[in-house]
């Protein structure tokens, strides 16, 4: 099992080195199956031809060898011109030029990424696209970039910000690397969420009267975009790896944090994402496609803004268009709960997108969502023709062991897919762990592609908190009353942990165990259905949290090392 968890990564390497290895033995010794062109035929005519003919003169025979001279004097001459770029950054354009006497570079641009600024070529040059430069000896020039912290976004707006009504705002994006940055761009602001509105540090949805590819993080540029607050989960990456990994996963939006100022004032670290609407997801309301959310905050008037089926309310998060299409989602649900309760394999393929429906068990049993059966759980299908898809992921900020209600906080147990009476589980996924053919789907998966980007991307958050550690802990010195409190349902162990050091050892911590955890559980039959027919209620389970050591009073501040687990002890 150990050994099959190291090689897990690098199996896409290997299936490609295999391919490879069969492409190259496949062939018969004839040569390719497309024709191609043979540039050299004409020189080996001309020596065949030197060869079979006694007439040929000495005055040929030198003009000949003065052209061979030629042209190793021409190699010889060649000069080779690599451009490469430093961490934070990337070149495009003609990167490897081979220049002859005389000829100069083509155009190549350094580009930066987001915290990144470009410095300077290696050789002194300043200009971010530089061209027309030549050399006497191959040479290799780097862009160099350096750090330039996260993105600002500054939100300027008169009166007060509302969640039941638009205020109109002006935006200036400063500090994302030259690329996407403006200034005085219109639109409006407004709160958003449920709980977290109640916050003291607030989410929003920010409107642009143009649309924008805010910080480059969309596929194209958009109006609509949300500001998440995360101001219960201390560690400030919770929603960040979930919504990336759904990103990756088919089932979510990109994301990335940034610094956002209210009238010129300091307001914290935010994470930017998209708004869920139509045009992201692709839906195409006028041809029956439609956006839904399994919705327990539901509200307004039932079969116009959310339709009720058995005990869940479902929430139309699309434009209504009328009583029938209404009519349609209620009946497309219920279909699917009989499939589900006569455990109709082909019935339940043919109404759900599987890939989709598999990829958003395992994100939400892999990361203990509690709201996987609650609220902003969504889905949608982009014409009638359409299965229902699963996405965008959404709301993980009391997931991954911060809410006290489930398993007080453990990395250990089955939460998604057994039923333990805990009022905010999701049916669908219960039902469909119950049936062998589901579980060889997600073990499947687990196995060959979501174990290893769980791990990658645990990686990537460690080199992204050490990169911008100063203004992670800065969020906390404007919100200086967050650690010790509860603000949501955060367990006791997690009040206790006293700066954000601790908090995010705590949940690198939490993500490694419940990884080999789960791991052990979804390749050990047994145990896996033992873990699914467990009806113990999850505030009574319980289970083993990791222990981390405190923060002295000399290293509070210090920057996490590579191995932020590396003092990570189960608690029995």
């Amino acid at each position: 099992m150990i050994l099959f968890k190291k090689m897990r990564k690098a199996v896409p390497f290997f299936i490609a080195c295999a391919f490879l290895l069969s492409a190259c033995e496949s062939g018969d010794g004839s040569g390719s199956d497309v024709e191609s062109k043979d540039d050299t035929s004409g020189f080996v005519s001309s020596v065949s031809a030197e060869a079979d003919s006694s007439e040929q003169s000495f005055e040929s025979s030198f003009e000949d060898q003065s052209e061979e001279a030629s042209e190793e004097d021409n190699l010889d001459s060649v000069i080779n011109v690599s451009f490469v770029a430093s961490e934070g950054g990337y070149v495009s354009g003609n990167v490897k030029q081979a220049l002859k006497s005389g000829e100069v570079t083509k155009a190549v641009t350094a580009t930066p990424i987001l915290c990144y600024r470009f410095k300077e070529w290696s050789d002194g040059v300043t200009e971010q696209t530089r061209g027309g430069d030549s050399f006497e000896a191959d040479t290799v020039i780097t862009a160099i970039f350096e750090y330039a912290g996260l993105p600002e976004i500054h939100i300027d707006y008169k009166g007060t910000i509302s969640k039941n009504r638009e205020t109109k705002a002006t935006y200036t994006v400063k500090n994302a690397c030259g690329i996407y940055e403006f200034e005085g761009a219109s639109g409006f602001i407004k709160g958003r969420g449920n709980a977290t509105w109640k916050h003291a540090k607030k989410p929003y949805k920010i409107e642009f009267d143009e649309s924008v590819n805010l910080l480059g993080i969309g596929e194209n540029a958009k109006h609509d975009w949300v500001l998440i607050a995360n101001h219960a989960d201390q560690s400030l990456f919770r929603n960040y790896f979930a919504y990336n990994m759904a990103y990756q996963l088919g089932i979510g939006y990109k994301s990335t944090l940034c610094e956002v100022y209210f009238n010129g004032k300091y307001h914290g670290v935010y994470m930017l994402t998209g708004q869920v609407e139509e045009s992201r997801l692709k839906v195409e309301v006028s041809e029956g496609g439609y956006i839904i959310e399994l919705d327990r905050y539901y509200s307004g008037k039932e079969n116009v803004n959310y339709v009720t089926v058995g005990k869940e309310h479902y929430t139309l998060k699309s434009d209504y268009v009328d009583a029938k299409q209404m009519a349609e989602i209620k009946s497309y649900i219920q279909e699917i709960n009989a499939a589900l309760d006569s455990k109709n394999k082909e019935r339940i393929c043919e109404l759900i997108d599987i890939e989709s429906c598999v990829n958003m068990y395992l994100l939400q049993e892999y990361t203990k969502n509690t709201d996987a059966g609650w609220s902003s759980f969504y889905m949608y299908k982009r014409d009638g023709e359409d299965k229902l898809h699963f996405g965008p992921a959404w709301d993980f900020d009391i997931a991954m062991g911060n809410d006290y209600r489930l398993d007080k906080g453990s990395y250990e147990n089955i939460y998604v897919g057994r039923y333990s009476g805990f009022t905010q589980q999701n049916w669908w996924f219960i039902y469909l762990c119950r049936m062998e053919w589901f579980r060889e789907l997600a073990l499947q998966k687990w196995n060959t592609d979501f174990y290893g980007r769980i791990a990658d991307m645990l990686d990537n958050i460690k080199e992204t908190a050490a990169l911008n550690w100063d203004e992670l802990e800065n969020n906390f010195v404007r919100w200086d009353k967050v650690f010790g409190n509860r603000i949501n349902c955060e367990p006791v162990h997690i009040m206790e942990l006293s700066s954000y050091s601790e908090h995010f050892r705590f949940f690198i911590a939490w993500m490694e165990l419940r990884l080999d955890w789960l791991d052990d559980c979804f390749n050990n039959e047994e145990f896996w259905l033992e873990e699914i027919n467990d009806r113990t209620y999850p505030q009574y389970k319980g289970g083993r949290i990791p222990e981390i050591e405190k923060d002295s009073s000399s290293n509070v501040d210090e920057k996490p090392s590579e191995d932020v687990s590396e003092s990570v002890r189960p608690r029995p």
